[in-house]
């Protein structure tokens, strides 16, 4: 899929989560029961639709099989990068567009973000120097290791269940250079690791041939 297809889709899937939550919040206030949520529900399928049919939502001639209201978001965010609608929630939901940056990690959706936020932990940064430091909530250990992923992630390491194919293709490569006696992945991927940095393949070849290898 275009990788704006799918900036576009978490857009409009933020949306439906911040009216969810302004909803619910507003329902707790007045102590009545939340609704069906008929206005998060249609980001939320338009996000759908856009995550599985992107291209075609999205023609040269603007967007085509949307509601009206998530249409003009979607147009707006395709041309600035974001929408007067996603503005508007971030201005009556003070703090809580930058707690939805914890949505990253493993295990936390938007609910739990709002209550880490409301522990005094505002975004994803800060969550990632708590858990750093080992300072926690007793509550939160059990997202450490998914913490530190998301972190390792988003700090350009790469995800070993999608590197190793990558490794295996290079390495399979490597096998068919003249001279090659033995060649096998190492580092990260051969001791398991998460996630990588970079991909190490170790080559042991006829002397002759080093130069060329090299090359």
């Amino acid at each position: 899929m275009n990788p704006r297809c799918i900036e576009a889709a978490d857009h409009l899937q933020l949306i439906a989560h911040l009216i969810d939550l302004q909803e619910s919040r507003a329902a707790k206030a007045s102590g009545q029961k939340k609704g069906r949520g008929f206005r998060s529900g249609a980001f939320a399928r338009a996000a759908k639709e856009v995550r599985e049919r992107g291209d075609e939502r999205m023609m040269s001639g603007g967007v085509v099989g949307l509601g009206s209201s998530t249409k003009e978001v979607l147009e707006q965010f395709l041309e600035t990068g974001t929408s007067d609608r996603m503005k508007q929630l971030d201005a009556e939901l003070p703090g809580v567009l930058d707690a939805m940056t914890m949505t990253r990690v493993k295990g936390v959706g938007p609910v739990k973000a709002v209550a880490i936020m409301e522990m005094g932990i505002p975004n994803f940064e800060a969550l990632v120097a708590a858990a750093q430091a080992g300072k926690l909530d007793p509550s939160l250990e059990r997202f450490k290791s998914a913490i530190i992923h998301a972190h390792e992630i988003k700090s350009g390491r790469i995800e070993a269940m999608v590197a190793r194919p990558i490794a295996e293709g290079v390495l399979e490569q490597v096998m068919k250079f003249p001279g090659i006696i033995k060649a096998e992945i190492c580092g990260s991927l051969r001791r398991r690791m998460p996630t990588i940095k970079d991909c190490d393949i170790v080559v042991s070849a006829l002397p002759e041939h080093h130069a060329g290898i090299h090359e």
